[in-house]
């Protein structure tokens, strides 16, 4: 399994609660990878999981050895955007939107042909965040297999888990 974006690297660390045979976590920010990096090491040895930095999957093919991926998780950013350098609140929310797209594309590449990216949405990141509308545009079978109100803080609205396999 891939967790694209890991941050903390908690969902890492769940698909390896749950039974993943093997995790790599990657991050395109140092600072992440770096915590993700500690905070995994306190609870599960090297051979479950690796971190490393990358932008989307820039490094991915150097730790991967030609492997296929069963799954590949990303908690995206749910609004377009483009954050401020240096600004980790707001990169941990706004994505520029053709990254979507970029990722879905190159994700064909790493993941085997009856695999699957789960991918987290937000009704209010719009059309361009929407994975299952981007995922359609490239050829993907996609099902949103989750959703759940939220009522109250910023980010209210519908949060969606999504799968899209290749077709």
């Amino acid at each position: 399994m891939l967790d694209m974006g890991t941050g903390s690297g908690l969902l890492a660390e769940a698909l390896i609660h749950a039974g993943a045979e093997f995790v790599y976590a990657t991050d395109s920010s140092r600072i992440a990878v770096s915590n993700a990096r500690l905070n995994l090491e306190q609870h599960y040895p090297s051979d479950h999981c690796v971190v490393q930095y990358s932008n989307l999957f820039d490094t991915l093919s150097d730790i991967l050895d030609n492997e296929e991926l069963d799954t590949i998780v990303w908690n995206i950013p749910f609004f377009p955007g483009r954050a401020p350098t240096g600004d980790t609140i707001a990169a941990s929310m706004l994505m520029p939107p053709e990254l979507l797209a970029q990722f879905l594309t190159e994700a064909r590449a790493y993941l085997r042909p009856d695999g699957v990216i789960i991918i987290t949405s937000h009704s209010r990141g719009g059309p361009l965040m929407d994975p299952c509308r981007v995922g359609a545009k490239l050829g993907y079978q996609h099902e949103r297999t989750y959703a759940q109100e939220t009522r109250t803080g910023v980010q209210t609205g519908m949060l969606y888990v999504n799968e899209l396999r290749m077709k």
